[in-house]
């Protein structure tokens, strides 16, 4: 063994004998060197099952075993899942058997008393999520001090998960926390297998401390891959009859994918993880073959998930789990024969999240697509199968050049200092400025300005979150005291709980509305009848039912897509390369796609359809489209005489204006190019819909308006689509002028 192994404890050595590993692997061997011989930040990148953690874990231990800290945590793992963190309790406790290294899981379903037990002996590991890590720090901030006097090591699992989102902003203040209350600065650890820019990515990790951060990155380059893609196209002129055949036969279809096999099938929605799910059951009972089908997702009880984890970890039994984002990060799940995507995951990060849960011990990563197309067969541009397009460039993408989407910082984070703000007055009492000193100096929050700080403030006391004590403190006011003692305040993200279904005494998981009596809903791959509702505790009873129907959920937010995807789809669209993985229907619906983009003249930013009628394609993701209509219906409506704007979806914006598609081009060229951030606040509509983040509806108008603005709106990236990098020149002027 090397000299990496050597340094490790011996019960670590023990460890790797008895499962017979012959050698520790290239990422490892550096991280043990890097843990135990340099004293600042690790950030650890490699592929999906290729040891990070016990790359992380060997050398924390060694340290905990070598220099045992006393009466306190020395290490705390991070993850952005409880079903993460109970997997990795499992691993790690394996390694701890006869090391005598105490081992803590602390989340919203672990029992009080064993936090009670934490905190009352605190000594080695404690895993816990960003929102049980709140409610520690703020109602137990005394305890925190006592209990991490000696935290040696932070360890963030998949921090990808929190980069560029409201729960990366609140862990980034929890880190800043624990060092400004330990007045030292701990180590942080962290964990990743997909980051496009990983220098970013370090410097994210360390933001606020500081010490250096090293990083060790291994993604190889010799993964073998199967992919292959099947799609199914519906006749604008089916009737539902058709229709529902044609569905039939894709079903069927993913049902000798999976038939035999242990799989993971990923839908966008708990609804079509329902629908998939009791398709194939169906499938399964006509062929008088066994029910090996189980469902994953946010709606579904706990125990019904792990019950599902289980399944697909046990043996080489096959079996098949239908699940959303809840199966994406990295919970072992076993060896995994294959991966089926319904539709599209949308970003490549989430492909390569996805494409990682198979393919390991050696073996290919093998992942499958379907999708589905349904036209409407009035505008040939919409009829085009965007999803099965926006599928194949997330794949080229990352076959071509292992591109995975970057974060990105957001400038005006108000909910999260809105809650960051309660937070601390819920452990301190003290003066505007001494609370200002304190939360704007906090990592994310550099970019908040002291006047839009006071405009928050003082917004706070108005409604009662906030109030001033004779003595010219801050404390919390009455509306906030109500906020901050439910326990869903400690999560910045929205959390959609809905009413418990029961069968049996057994919760099946929630529905988000009260379904009629004698009803029927689908829940956990299974139909049910509703036969009683109990408003006062708020429960949904059931019995099982024959009748297959569907389960409506209030939809999630969408997948914001890259601008890289929808250029990627443009060059598909204009090229002629052929993709071996594509099946025959698949082939076809490019071919069919290629030869309809034909009529459109895809290179430049508009097609005219007639004469008040045209298309606008800029070839931007999902943030700069969404600038661009918003300029043109709460700005340029009227200059710009626009009778009709339609967006449904694919990457273009289908126009009616009484001016030519020339001039309209022209004109809102020179009238984007004029327009500063400042001139589209007015504009924001006092809309729930426009409330993105979790507390924006406690913010004041004017911090509601510049947030969506700045961490909504893209008007410098769709400057420089119409006007390019330096505005519009002179030539540019010049030909707006000789056509006016």
């Amino acid at each position: 063994m090397t000299n990496a192994f050597n340094q490790l404890a011996p019960f670590i050595q023990e460890f790797i004998y008895q499962n017979h590993w012959t050698e520790l692997r290239d990422i490892q061997e550096r991280a043990i060197n890097a843990v135990l011989n340099f004293d600042g930040h690790i950030l650890i990148s490699s592929g999906t099952a290729s040891g990070k953690t016990e790359a992380a874990f060997f050398p924390v231990l060694t340290e905990l075993y070598n220099n045992f800290p006393k009466d306190s945590i020395g290490a705390v793992y991070i993850g952005p899942l409880k079903a993460l963190i109970n997997d990795q309790f499992d691993r790690i406790n394996l390694l701890l058997k006869e090391a005598n290294i105490p081992i803590y899981a602390w989340h919203g379903d672990r029992s009080q008393s064993e936090k009670k037990k934490a905190l009352l002996y605190p000594e080695g590991i404690l895993q816990i999520t960003p929102e049980s890590l709140e409610a520690l720090i703020m109602n137990h901030s005394g305890d925190a001090v006592r209990i991490f006097k000696d935290l040696r090591f932070i360890v963030i699992d998949e921090i990808h998960a929190f980069m560029g989102t409201d729960r990366g902003i609140q862990l980034q203040c929890q880190l800043t926390h624990l060092d400004r209350l330990l007045n030292r600065n701990v180590r942080r650890i962290g964990l990743s297998a997909t980051i496009q820019n990983i220098v970013d990515a370090g410097q994210w990790l360390k933001d606020g401390s500081p010490l250096d951060v090293q990083i060790i990155s291994s993604h190889g380059g010799g993964r073998q891959l199967k992919l292959a893609f099947h799609h199914c196209e519906i006749p604008a002129d089916a009737d539902e009859k058709k229709q529902r055949a044609i569905e039939a036969e894709r079903d069927r279809y993913l049902y000798e994918q999976v038939n035999g096999h242990k799989c993971l099938v990923f839908t966008n929605s708990r609804m079509g993880a329902e629908e998939t799910a009791t398709a194939l059951r169906e499938i399964a009972e006509k062929n008088g073959e066994p029910d090996r089908f189980f469902v994953h997702h946010g709606s579904i009880s706990a125990m019904l998930r792990e019950e599902a984890e289980m399944s697909l970890r046990s043996g080489n039994q096959p079996v098949t789990a239908v699940a959303t984002k809840t199966l994406e990060l990295g919970i072992d799940l076993g060896y995994l024969e294959r991966v089926i995507q319904l539709g599209s995951p949308g970003n490549c990060s989430s492909f390569v999240q996805r494409l990682g849960r198979t393919g390991r011990r050696g073996s290919p990563a093998v992942m499958g697509f379907i999708t589905t197309n349904k036209p409407d067969g009035k505008n040939p541009f919409e009829d085009i199968p965007w999803e099965m397009l926006q599928n194949i460039a997330i794949i080229q993408l990352y076959l071509e050049e292992r591109w995975v989407e970057p974060f990105s910082v957001k400038p005006c984070p108000y909910s999260v200092l809105l809650h960051q703000t309660l937070s601390y007055l819920m452990r301190k009492e003290c003066t505007a400025k001494e609370l200002a000193k304190y939360v704007l100096n906090l990592p994310p929050f550099r970019t908040v300005t002291p006047e839009d700080y006071l405009i928050l403030l003082k917004y706070m006391l108005k409604t009662e979150l906030l109030e001033k004590t004779e003595k010219g403190t801050l404390i919390i006011g009455l509306a906030g005291g109500k906020l901050v003692d439910n326990y869903t305040f400690y999560g910045v993200f929205y959390d959609l709980k809905g009413y418990p279904v029961i069968y049996n005494q057994k919760t099946l998981g929630e529905v988000d509305f009260f379904p009629e009596v004698d009803s029927d809903i689908a829940l956990a791959g299974k139909n049910w009848r509703v036969s009683e509702i109990d408003k006062e505790r708020k429960q949904v009873y059931v019995v099982p039912s024959k009748k297959h129907t569907k389960n409506l959920w209030f939809p999630r937010f969408g997948v914001s897509v890259h601008d890289r995807i929808v250029q990627k789809i443009q060059t598909i669209l204009l090229g002629t390369e052929e993709y071996a993985y594509l099946d025959e229907t698949a082939r076809d619906a490019l071919a069919f796609a290629r030869k309809t983009a034909e009529n459109y003249d895809l290179q430049n930013l508009y097609t005219i359809e007639s004469d008040k009628s045209f298309v606008l394609h800029p070839w931007c993701g999902s943030k700069k489209t969404r600038t661009l209509l918003f300029i043109l219906h709460y700005l340029l409506k009227e200059k710009l005489e626009i009778q009709g704007l339609y967006c449904y979806g694919s990457p273009a914006i289908h126009v009616v204006s009484e001016l030519p598609a020339e001039v309209f081009v022209q004109t809102l060229k020179n009238e984007i190019f004029g327009i500063r951030g400042e001139n589209l606040l007015p504009f924001v509509p006092p809309d729930p819909n426009n409330r993105f983040d979790k507390y924006d509806y406690l913010l004041p108008d004017v911090l509601l308006r510049k947030a969506y603005v700045n961490n909504i709106l893209d008007l410098e990236g769709i400057k420089e689509v119409f006007c390019g990098k330096h505005g519009c020149n002179e030539n540019t002027k010049e030909l707006f002028s000789q056509i006016l």
